[in-house]
């Protein structure tokens, strides 16, 4: 799937159609890929600051997930673990996340075709292309 090409669609399209198609293209994956934070047992998804809020990082393939992991590595000279989750049980986390209310959302990949959404959004959304 050419997560690119739908992120542009979604953008630049003059309707809701290419966010429709982006978002369901992203609920119906298999599973996210996520960047690990901490050591050996406790290691977690890792959150990041988007627009002044916290926002879980998250990848729709692991290539995207080790290009990441390869940047941060060259900046801080230490390679996070690359972590996954089928998409149902990561909706679930998004569920966790929600109730304890300190992450807003969801940044998916990285650079010129990131896309991203609310907790709440991505939980709805969900509901609509997953069953």
């Amino acid at each position: 799937m050419d997560f690119d090409q739908l992120v542009a669609e979604a953008q630049f399209g003059q309707s809701k159609t290419g966010e429709h198609a982006l978002w369901k293209a992203a609920l119906t994956l298999d599973r996210w890929y996520f960047l690990g934070a901490g050591q050996d047992d406790d290691v977690e998804p890792m959150f990041a600051q988007h627009d002044g809020k916290t926002h879980l990082l998250a990848f729709t393939d692991e290539d995207r997930a080790q290009a990441m992991a390869e940047q941060l590595e060259q900046r801080s000279g230490s390679r996070p673990a690359i972590l996954h989750m089928d998409v149902p049980d990561a909706i679930d986390y998004l569920r966790v996340l929600d109730e304890d209310g300190q992450v807003a959302g969801v940044h998916f990949n990285n650079g010129a075709h990131a896309f991203g959404e609310s907790l709440v959004n991505i939980i709805e959304m969900s509901k609509r292309y997953r069953g």
